[in-house]
């Protein structure tokens, strides 16, 4: 037994002096050429029982600016080596790795930073890489990687994913995929954004896309290539709960761009190049008693139509 901190080999001293190559307490090393499955250090206890609280290993520095505090450096492993290894085998409720900075205020630190450089190509796992091999179950909205921001104020962001390349050929800075032998009775959703925000002075979106130069490409574009069975829709737009407002819209197109001529493009363009043996477009107001049905106005329309049929045979 002992107290305070006096181990059975206690090394201590009341003043080093020196540079970081030749200040040094307590030095292990080995010089030899071949060592196969060998250990420098081991540090192991046996015989601790449920219950014990204790700490294997403790580090601690009083140091308050500059310096490290834990240097690790392992520049020779090129390839099938680790530089660090945890392995809590029957860990369940507790943590592998817990970093916390108690209750003082991040300005322009990281907990965890993680940065790489050269011009390798990362072929198998990425930069960081999670990975679940078993069969993976939550409860509630708990995922494989969990991050919650439990009072966000301000223009802060939570997540953020930025690509600053200036040729981004076919890349992509976010993907989301989700595949399965068996899923043909899947009903879950791949990506869900839930919004908490109320009242009649919350004017924020639940998302936002900007595409700011985009010039020929799409800002949206939905695919689904086996759209074939039920009433499934590529988007599905729905209100529930309470009635629209006077002046809200389920879909609202607008073009805001000042033009410096005539603009030849397309507000909404619906084009079906198949055989369609059904209507291409449907409106359904099976409730609507006296309102409108559809409404056009163009109070500027000098020369044109509202709505021209030209090349329809017959009309119904």
């Amino acid at each position: 037994t002992s107290t305070s901190n006096t181990g059975l080999l206690d090394v201590r001293s009341s003043g080093m002096a020196g540079t970081a190559a030749n200040a040094t307490l307590v030095n292990f090393m080995s010089t030899a050429a071949a060592q196969v499955d060998t250990t420098l250090l081991n540090v192991e206890a046996s015989g601790f029982t449920t219950g014990y609280t204790g700490i294997m290993v403790r580090i601690k520095s009083v140091a308050t600016d500059g310096g490290t505090i834990v240097s690790l450096i392992a520049d020779g492993i090129t390839s099938g080596g680790t530089a660090m290894s945890i392995s809590t085998a029957a860990l369940t409720t507790g943590d592998a790795l817990y970093i916390t900075n108690g209750t003082s205020a991040i300005t322009t630190g990281s907990l965890i930073k993680v940065a790489a450089s050269g011009t390798g190509t990362i072929a198998t796992d990425g930069l960081v890489s999670i990975r679940h091999a078993g069969i993976y179950l939550s409860t509630g909205n708990v995922g494989v990687l969990d991050v919650a921001a439990s009072a966000l104020v301000g223009a802060g962001t939570v997540v953020r994913f930025a690509a600053t390349a200036a040729s981004q050929t076919a890349a992509e800075v976010l993907n989301v995929t989700q595949s399965g032998a068996t899923l043909t009775a899947y009903t879950g959703n791949v990506v869900s954004v839930t919004a908490g925000f109320s009242g009649s002075s919350s004017t924020g979106s639940a998302m936002l896309i900007t595409a700011v130069n985009t010039t020929a490409g799409d800002g949206l574009k939905i695919v689904n290539n086996a759209l074939t069975l039920g009433a499934a829709t590529m988007i599905n737009l729905s209100h529930t709960t309470s009635v629209l407002g006077a002046g809200t819209s389920m879909l609202r197109l607008t073009s805001t761009g000042v033009d410096t001529g005539t603009t030849t493009g397309t507000m909404l363009d619906i084009a079906a190049t198949g055989a369609a043996t059904t209507a291409t477009l449907v409106m359904i107001t099976s409730a609507l008693t006296s309102g409108i049905g559809m409404k056009f106005v163009l109070a500027s329309l000098t020369t044109g139509s509202a709505i021209d049929t030209t090349g329809i045979a017959a009309t119904k």
